[in-house]
């Protein structure tokens, strides 16, 4: 154990603090490599920029809508295009996302949400 004010992890001259959140790693990948896709789906890809310009929407969208950092969120989509541009925005805006699976029913849908103290669900519209 380190002493108290020191670091027990060697730095090294000129280096950068590693990402510590989900969300900083999107942000270093989206500027060491902005062009290089990142996610693709079906429907289409996104490079690293994109989607780090996505996430940034889609979570201050959610904050918008009323989710304060810490509150826990569902998710009931195959993966996708979407999942992957949800799971970074819930990381960014500093949301708990819980998955649901798909193919469970109504009710057992109702009792993870309430175990898992969820305030909103997002749901593919083919489900």
């Amino acid at each position: 154990m380190a002493p108290q004010g020191t670091s027990a992890a060697p730095r090294v001259s000129g280096a950068t603090a590693a990402p510590r959140v989900v969300g900083d790693v999107l942000r270093a990948s989206a500027r060491l490599a902005p062009s290089s896709p990142a996610i693709a789906g079906e429907e289409a890809t996104l490079t690293h920029a994109a989607l780090d310009a996505e996430a940034d929407r889609l979570a201050a969208a959610l904050a918008g809508a009323g989710f304060a950092p810490g509150s826990c969120i569902g998710a009931m989509l195959p993966n996708s295009l979407d999942y992957g541009l949800l799971f970074f925005a819930a990381a960014r805006a500093g949301l708990v996302l819980a998955n649901l699976p798909t193919r469970a029913a109504g009710r057992a849908h109702a009792e993870m949400a309430g175990l898992a103290g969820m305030r909103g669900l997002v749901v593919h519209s083919a489900l």
